[in-house]
């Protein structure tokens, strides 16, 4: 073990979801191919993704405990700040995204499509080249 690691990790988390997927159901999903019980999609199948494969390549052991969420629990508290803060963050760029596209969309709305568009092809007259 590395200085500065630790061979043991808690992770404490108020969603029994994210408890129980990690610890009881990721197996059966990944044999599934990624489906639930219900032979339907796992949803935030890229979170689950992300997070097994970085439990795979931690060296510690791992455990995962409930806590009950909003009962002053500092860590869980600044947690709960920090995901409202990261998901709004993700919800103005995609508003900021969709802005943009919109944009595109209208702006190449008024424009025959690239294919019958008339193309310039320049031809050469002696010494030079005219469009």
């Amino acid at each position: 073990m590395e200085p500065g690691t630790c061979d043991e990790l808690e992770i404490l988390t108020d969603s029994i979801y994210v408890v129980r997927g990690i610890t009881e159901w990721i197996k059966a999903w990944k044999k599934n191919g990624w489906r639930n019980a219900n032979k339907k999609p796992v949803s935030n199948v890229d979170l689950w993704t992300k997070l097994d494969g970085l439990i795979a390549r931690h060296p510690a052991k791992i455990s995962w405990r409930h806590v009950d969420g909003h009962v002053g629990l500092k860590g869980n508290e600044c947690a709960d700040k920090l995901a409202t803060r990261a998901t709004a963050a993700m919800k103005k760029e995609d508003i900021v995204y969709q802005q943009k596209t919109e944009r595109k969309r209208k702006h190449s709305a008024g424009r025959e499509p690239k294919s019958k568009r008339a193309r310039l092809t320049p031809t050469i007259h002696g010494d030079r080249a005219h469009s």
